[in-house]
């Protein structure tokens, strides 16, 4: 789990790792204000895992070894490196604000938890998620992306070359159709549409939406020109239940069987280029091990 942070380039002394409490009480010039790195700790803390609970997050890719890692294992980071986690736990946490009106008087669900007793062939496990938002009335789900500006671009021209949409990139396809999967079997409600609601530095972009006003950076200007974005694609059922079967069972030996987590595969592998533990004895080589080498 996260102990602490290092220092950047314009810490106290760089690459050096500190516990919060040093940051807190003895830092003499710290890198960022130490209450904010108080609630990064925070965010970190309270997101446990535990019991045969897998997450629809966890099968959407990424790798499965940091992931274990990082749960099991001390280690430290440049404040940098979580601050997409904590925008969007930030801006998440603003949304929920409207649960409970949104449901009382519209019937929405905001920040719904559901979970699904599910049999794969190595065991029975709960496939758990918390969806953004369900608009019952259009039968919209609707689920939020804080997205920095290089993302914005990719996702409004077109450049994500996903297997199912050249705007919306395969994590976030397979994140939503499992939410709606999730929907149809916890709750009963059929999904029409599935929506991404971006917020990037500047503005909000709404997929399923023609001619949208995007600002985009070409060069050294900024252009407002108007774009289509289109819906999150549905997927079917039967591919939906593939991914369950081959990524939850997957995940299901890593946690349950002790099998050993593999490294991102290829399509994640720029992962690798922040990762805390590549080089260490727990990941010596994922290069390697991804082209079939030794396997440490």
């Amino acid at each position: 789990m996260l102990e602490g942070f290092r220092c950047p380039s314009h810490g106290e002394k760089p690459g050096r790792t500190n516990t919060l409490e040093y940051c807190i009480r003895t830092c003499t010039n710290p890198c960022v204000a130490p209450h904010v790195l108080a609630a990064m700790m925070l965010d970190e803390r309270e997101n446990p895992h535990t019991g045969t609970r897998i997450s629809v997050t966890m099968l959407t890719g990424g790798c499965k070894r940091a992931t274990v890692l990082e749960r099991s294992l001390p280690f430290w980071v440049e404040p940098n490196r979580k601050l997409p986690t904590f925008r969007g736990t930030m801006i998440h946490t603003v949304a929920e604000r409207s649960a409970d009106k949104m449901r009382s008087e519209y019937g929405w669900l905001v920040e719904e938890s559901m979970a699904l007793e599910m049999q794969t062939k190595s065991g029975e496990w709960l496939l758990t998620g918390t969806l953004d938002a369900y608009d019952s009335l259009r039968h919209i789900l609707y689920d939020i992306k804080t997205l920095q500006e290089y993302a914005v671009k990719m996702t409004v021209l077109g450049k994500q070359n996903g297997v199912w949409s050249d705007h919306i990139s395969d994590a976030y396809v397979k994140q939503l159709n499992l939410y709606r999967y999730l929907l149809d079997r916890c709750l009963g409600e059929q999904v029409e549409r599935m929506v991404l609601q971006v917020i990037g530095f500047g503005q909000f972009l709404t997929t399923g939406h023609s001619d949208q006003i995007v600002a985009l950076q070409k060069g050294f200007k900024f252009t407002r020109e108007p774009y289509d974005l289109p819906d999150v694609p549905i997927v079917d059922d039967e591919m939906v239940e593939k991914w369950i079967n081959r990524e939850g069972d997957e995940w299901y030996r890593v946690l349950h069987k002790g099998e050993k987590a593999p490294v991102a595969p290829d399509d994640y592998k720029w992962l690798c280029k922040f990762c805390e533990f590549k080089g260490t004895e727990h990941c010596p080589d994922p290069d390697a091990e991804r082209s079939g080498g030794k396997d440490d």
